[in-house]
């Protein structure tokens, strides 16, 4: 399992910012562009998933009490659920024995870090590190530990690194979009994030980087850095409604998710059945990046208007075929 958190402890806080048993199944099912990224737009389990995850694990515990790994997954929904002292129960239980799941120190740390309390978690979150010694990247794994040592105030000034990271080594930006966002930071990471999309290699979606500075400042309104690089009110009221469009897939991905649990065990409603139900019902994510005009108009429209400009043209033709004939009997 010492792979699982190597690879989790960094990339998986994106979606469930804690590590169970399906977090890398989960991971592996996302797939999201630059945008969507940015605005939210991905799959993300809604209340309702939870609920259901958290008593499936309760009578699977009842028929198995010494299944500490089934016991991470409950404390993990608790987590979710923001149950938080239940969380931190059931991980006590599972930290007790030996061997223990390697990412329950991990998860002690979060359960402290989504209660502002920084400086409880950072024994857990050092310890939980020195376990897995070959991070995937200990840049980024040391970088969170010196965000949430900055909360703490145990650092005068916050890290340096974000903006390197993401100007390095681009897909890093997945990576570090959690981790401040863990340490309520967002607008830092998505102002870096809109720097990121004006490098040249995608100038041409111009769009990214304008919704990660609207995006940014609804978050900071106060931070002048953010507000500067917003070019006028209306680059506001452009990108405000694709937000919100993004906002409406989530709740949308959510509302289905509930609906078919009503009928599906928990096991079998993951992010792909959901994302294929919501495509299947003519939901599909926002994409900005496309023509407004290709979206909205219906294929039967494009095709009406295919058939009438084919008639006028035939019928051009046709008239110009005539007026010929006619002009050479005369």
């Amino acid at each position: 399992m010492r792979s699982v958190l190597c690879g989790l402890v960094l990339a998986g806080l994106a979606v469930a910012q804690a590590i169970d048993s399906r977090t890398e199944a989960d991971l592996a099912q996302i797939r999201a562009t630059t945008w969507d990224l940015l605005a939210g737009q991905f799959p993300q389990h809604g209340t309702a998933w939870w609920e259901a995850r958290a008593r499936q694990c309760e009578r699977q515990l009842t028929q198995d009490p010494g299944n500490h790994a089934l016991r991470v997954d409950l404390a993990v929904a608790y987590l979710s659920l923001r149950r938080f002292e239940e969380a931190r129960a059931e991980l006590q239980r599972v930290q007790a024995n030996k061997p223990r799941p390697e990412w329950v120190l991990w998860n002690l740390g979060i359960v402290e870090v989504k209660q502002g309390r920084f400086a409880e978690a950072l024994p857990f979150l050092r310890a939980a590190l020195d376990e897995c010694s070959f991070l995937p990247s200990t840049q980024a794994a040391q970088y969170f530990v010196d965000l949430i040592a900055w909360r703490a105030g145990e650092r005068d000034r916050r890290p340096a690194g974000a903006e390197l990271m993401l100007r390095d080594e681009p897909h890093m930006a997945a990576v570090v979009d959690p981790l401040l966002e863990m340490v309520q930071d967002q607008a830092e990471l998505i102002f870096y994030r809109a720097d990121l999309a004006t490098l040249p290699r995608i100038r041409e979606e111009d769009i990214v980087a304008r919704t990660g500075f609207v995006r940014a400042w609804q978050m900071a309104p106060n931070d002048d850095r953010i507000r500067s690089r917003i070019r006028s009110d209306i680059e506001v009221r452009e990108v405000s409604p694709l937000l919100e469009r993004a906002r409406a897939w989530v709740h949308e991905f959510q509302r289905v998710e509930a609906e078919m649990l009503r009928t599906t065990p928990v096991d079998e409603v993951d992010f792909k059945r959901v994302e294929a139900e919501l495509e299947a019902r003519g939901i599909r994510r926002f994409n900005p990046l496309e023509s407004e005009d290709r979206e909205d108009r219906p294929p039967a429209m494009i095709t009406a208007g295919l058939l009438v400009l084919f008639l006028l043209v035939g019928g051009l033709l046709l008239w110009r075929r005539n007026a010929a004939a006619k002009a050479a009997r005369r």
